[in-house]
């Protein structure tokens, strides 16, 4: 029996107020030999229901079974490694039709043969565990980044480096690498959903090459002082990695953040910028693999450094945004007007000439970040025609 299912009737029954007694009452009442461990059995997943069983459900549980089953159009697992989503299975449930039994499910759906021995989806039940959150939500933020589960992705790309490293991977070594491959996965997942974008995009329709649409119809989300939209979100999470989570542990921040900086600044992801700017590097093409290394991380560090430097330059704005009454973007624009600049890089362009002063840097830093605003203020009294010499009530 699906995960899916059992936990949807231990919901159900705990909304209704129902105890596992009063359910394996009703089923005997429809001839059903239901006890209460019955119940128990079904709801922790150690028995499946037979057809009849199912077909009794709306009498017990006083719901249509479409609402049972498929309330939403999150996806579902109806069975070790087939997921659907929840219109999809609606249409089992009421159709009429006749349906094909080779791709009755379309292209992209592949029948996920007899059960192997290892129980398919066990990496969305750990993570789930891991996270806190449902099974469900993961498989939905999985689909929204690789338009298949964690699972299947986990295995993709794990085969993807035991080739890389010519093939000859065993034992607790690949064990590990399939570890390593995992856990970078779940940094992806765990981004998304805390960028909020999941509930927006799951059940999104793909093209035929399996990507999310376009960006343009869905809402963009404020992340990280900006704008992105879910599936851009969704493509620079897809494309994330290591580096994307040591950015995010230094910074204090959440991938979703450490992607929607990175796009901010360079057009794509950190992992992809450390890979370009490493090409550009001058290093010997018999280098040692120490030297490879330090200059890894000095990219690696500069890189970080600029991603600390956007962040705190936008919360810089934020805070200017909330002082003045101006949206941040605007005030953006202004600080390009009046400096050159945004208000960040104008206050350490001006703290830097003052690295001799004495005292503490960052007062002074405090300090010329009050004018810079009361210079923007002066910009924007200057606008609405108010003369700066004014007193302000």
């Amino acid at each position: 029996m699906s995960t899916h299912l059992a936990e949807r009737l231990r919901r159900l029954r705990a909304d209704a107020g129902l105890t596992q007694e009063d359910v394996a009452e009703r089923a005997t009442t429809w001839g059903l030999s239901w006890k209460p461990a019955t119940v128990s059995a079904i709801e922790g997943e150690q028995r499946a229901l037979t057809v009849p069983e199912l077909l009794l459900l709306p009498v017990i549980i006083g719901l249509p079974l479409v609402e049972i089953v498929a309330p939403g159009d999150g996806m579902i697992e109806l069975a070790p490694g087939l997921v659907l989503d929840g219109s999809t299975v609606r249409r089992l449930i009421q159709s009429v039709e006749t349906w094909d039994t080779a791709t009755p499910f379309g292209s992209r759906v592949e029948p996920p043969g007899p059960p192997a021995e290892a129980q398919a989806l066990e990496a969305e039940r750990q993570a789930a565990r891991k996270l806190g959150v449902h099974i469900h939500q993961v498989l939905d933020a999985s689909m929204w980044l690789w338009g298949q589960s964690l699972t299947a992705q986990r295995n993709v790309e794990t085969a993807r480096e035991v080739e890389a490293r010519g093939g000859e991977l065993e034992g607790r070594r690949l064990q590990a690498l399939r570890g390593h491959v995992t856990r970078r996965l779940l940094a992806a997942i765990e981004g998304a959903l805390q960028s909020g974008a999941v509930p927006v995009l799951a059940g999104v329709v793909r093209g035929p090459d399996g990507k999310i649409p376009l960006p343009g119809l869905e809402e963009p989300l404020s992340i990280a002082g900006g704008k992105i939209h879910p599936s851009m979100l969704a493509n620079l999470l897809s494309r994330s990695g290591d580096a994307e989570q040591s950015a995010a542990r230094a910074l204090g921040v959440g991938i979703s953040e450490i992607a929607a900086l990175s796009m901010s600044l360079w057009g794509g992801t950190l992992s992809e910028q450390i890979e370009r700017e490493l090409r550009l590097e001058p290093i010997a093409p018999d280098a040692s693999a120490r030297r490879r290394q330090a200059a890894r991380e000095e990219v690696v560090r500069r890189l970080v450094d600029a991603l600390r430097r956007e962040m705190n330059g936008r919360v810089a704005m934020e805070e200017a945004a909330d002082v003045l009454g101006w949206p941040s973007s605007m005030l953006a624009k202004l600080s390009l007007k009046l400096w050159g600049r945004f208000l960040p890089d104008e206050r350490d362009r001006i703290v830097a000439q003052h690295d001799d002063a004495d005292g503490n840097l960052d007062d002074l830093r405090t300090e010329i970040t009050r004018q810079l605003m009361e210079e923007l203020a002066a910009e924007i009294r200057r606008g609405q025609g108010v003369d700066a010499s004014e007193d302000q009530d």
